[in-house]
């Protein structure tokens, strides 16, 4: 029998310090404050001395709404989350990545909206968790391209801020094990099942995250492996996202600017007329194209302006290759099956 609450599942691996944080921020929810609540930790099989911590970290709080489990080895989050589920108590399960800390207000808004919808996803907040200029600009981007001032319907599961009842989730048996660490499209997937077997899913932007951005190397390494895998996983779903930065207009504008760059590079070694039009027809279509962003990040920040910029047009670049990749993943899949 279901019961009338909140289980909050945060899956961690080797992230002891930023997982107490965010187990903190909803302990300290005046939300939370008001309702039957229980917060599941799911420890991917960190090594020893990280577990350690984050266990006696956990007991020195000493609040018996917050239980941990931990993967006899390391089995992806997928695994991880559909586990918090399966041990829950009540009838909605939140889920949160252990790098985020939740917004007070989040939790108000979720109870309100699910009432009349099957599952509720949260953006980012425009300031990211750490410092540094790539996790700025990753917070800018995420905050421009999700945040509206009403609720949209979505077609992507965000798990690192998103509720769902517990018998929603269930009745698709949850996200897809085969899916692990690094492959990064298990929220698509089970987007994808959920709107498929029309269940209702809304972006809500009054429930919100502040997350901790991953630095340069880890950024451009992030960006290349999702998009490789998203690229493939558009080749079952045949469609692009309806929002966010997952629209059509949004990847020519990308795609933009890998063309400005190589009909740059290529004017370095021709002096034929037409390569300099190419390089000034997808200059001018890139920055049409993601001029809003652009001004949004002038009206955020002028001191980074333009090391934001040129680090967008950088990510653009990074994104195609991974794009290119992915469908090469995806052509040589299918004439191998």
């Amino acid at each position: 029998m279901a019961i009338d609450g909140i289980t909050f599942i945060i899956p961690t691996y080797n992230n002891s310090q930023e997982t107490l944080k965010c187990v903190n921020s909803i302990i300290s929810l005046g939300d939370t404050k008001k309702i039957n609540y229980e917060i599941i930790l799911v420890d991917d099989f960190s090594d020893h001395q990280n577990f350690l911590h984050l266990k006696e970290k956990i007991n020195l709080i000493n609040n018996e709404k917050i239980i941990i489990f931990k993967n006899n080895r390391n089995m992806g989050p997928a695994f991880s989350r559909n586990l918090g589920v399966k041990k829950a108590r009540y009838d909605y399960v939140f889920f949160l990545d252990s790098d985020t800390e939740i917004v007070q207000g989040s939790i108000d808004n979720f109870l309100i909206k699910i009432k009349n919808c099957d599952a509720v996803i949260g953006i980012y907040n425009f300031k990211p968790l750490n410092s540094g200029i790539f996790p700025y600009y990753k917070a800018l981007l995420n905050y421009f391209y999700f945040y509206k001032d009403h609720d949209y319907p979505y077609t992507t599961f965000h798990a690192a801020c998103a509720g769902i009842k517990k018998k929603v989730f269930n009745s698709l048996n949850g996200f897809n094990e085969s899916i692990k660490w690094g492959m990064d499209y298990e929220n698509e997937e089970f987007g994808y099942r959920l709107t498929k077997n029309n269940y209702k899913i809304i972006m809500s932007p009054k429930t919100m995250v502040s997350h901790s951005f991953p630095k340069a190397y880890d950024t451009i390494k992030i960006f290349y492996s999702r998009v490789s895998s998203w690229v493939n996983f558009f080749f079952i779903k045949k469609n692009f996202e309806s929002s966010g930065t997952g629209r059509p207009i949004v990847a020519l504008g990308t795609i933009s600017a890998f063309f400005t760059l190589l009909f740059f590079l290529i004017n370095f070694f021709t002096h034929i007329i037409i390569f300099k039009y190419f390089f000034l027809i997808f200059i001018l279509l890139h920055l049409l194209i993601f001029s809003k962003f652009y001004f949004f990040i002038y009206k955020k920040t002028k001191i980074y302006l333009v090391q934001l910029l040129i680090i967008h047009f950088f990510i653009s670049n990074v994104i195609t290759l991974g794009a290119i990749n992915g469908l090469f993943k995806s052509i040589k899949n299918r004439l191998s099956n």
